[in-house]
């Protein structure tokens, strides 16, 4: 089974390498790089959150080698999945979704308004996020560290910025939601129910927004149980 990831907002591709050693063996990760990041930073960035999701199933695409796979988003990148899936844009069947630390597609997001801010105000939401440390914010006079970093984390923010839902169809596929509750309140979780047929599978996990580096076993023993 090929497990493709898709990053969150300022993420890599690289980001999901730290499951690689709890993954069952006969799980192939795939983690997918946006443009403007990791591997691909000196191309542009996308000029909608369509064009994201276009490329990423392109990516997907490509690769799928089998008769079914499984895709795993974090945060902004379970709603490039959902897009990708609610488009019709993938060639493979999905067999089983995970999706993590995001609020559900079509409920107003607080950070649709962080694209507004200005660096400065931008960054201390990203620290409060728990994306860096205060005092952190001194980097952003560095230029190497505003190409590497802040300048990808900006454009995708500004994507979520301009997201809406494109229609209300339900997808029919399983589903699981890892979360944690300090960071998405499981009221705003179950609100992912809206837009799936079957039951969502709901499990909570670590402390923060960013478990997968807190708890990287924990999330890879969800996805062998399931897969």
């Amino acid at each position: 089974m090929q497990l493709f990831c898709i990053p969150y907002a300022g993420g890599k591709a690289a980001v999901f390498e730290q499951l690689q050693p709890y993954l069952k063996e006969d799980i192939t990760l795939c983690p997918l790089e946006y443009a403007g990041h990791g591997t691909r930073i000196n191309e542009p960035f996308y000029p909608s959150f369509d064009a994201m999701a276009q490329d990423i199933a392109e990516q997907i695409n490509a690769a799928a080698a089998g008769e079914s796979i499984a895709i795993f988003g974090y945060s902004m990148g379970s709603v490039v999945a959902f897009e990708l899936l609610l488009n019709q844009y993938l060639h493979t069947p999905v067999e089983h979704l995970f999706i993590a630390s995001h609020e559900a597609p079509g409920e107003h997001w607080s950070s649709m308004d962080y694209a507004a801010l200005d660096d400065e105000a931008f960054f201390e939401k990203l620290i409060e996020f728990g994306s860096f440390q205060a005092g952190d914010e001194k980097r952003l006079t560095n230029r190497f560290f505003r190409k590497m970093i802040f300048n990808s984390i900006r454009a995708d923010y500004r994507l979520i910025a301009s997201y809406r839902l494109t229609n209300d169809r339900q997808l029919d596929l399983p589903v699981t939601m890892m979360y944690s509750p300090l960071d998405v309140p499981t009221e705003a979780a179950e609100k992912w129910q809206n837009r799936f047929v079957k039951p969502i599978r709901y499990i909570t996990v670590g402390s923060n927004h960013f478990f997968i580096y807190e708890q990287p076993q924990t999330v890879a023993d969800i996805m062998n149980q399931t897969l």
